[in-house]
């Protein structure tokens, strides 16, 4: 499990730096697991355990997850 939330990490930190809105609208609200490039969905649920085991039947033992938010706010960081 401390695989999965080291990466989770990471992609939660590159976030900044990513349009989402193609995943948002296909995907809100769920659990996705992602390719290292990102660009690819491996798997979906409304658990993160059901999107890895979706991944991991394509042959990816630790995908990137993100947990798509049900609707888009405004974050302003002081960074």
């Amino acid at each position: 499990m401390l695989t999965i939330y080291l990466r989770f990490c990471w992609v939660v930190d590159k976030i900044k730096n990513m349009d989402f809105t193609k995943l948002y609208q296909k995907y809100k609200g769920l659990w996705v697991a992602l390719s290292s490039n990102e660009k690819e969905v491996l798997g979906k649920g409304k658990t993160i355990k059901t999107a890895i085991e979706e991944a991991r039947k394509k042959g990816v033992e630790t995908p990137y997850l993100f947990k798509v938010p049900t609707k888009i706010v405004s974050y302003v960081s002081e960074e």
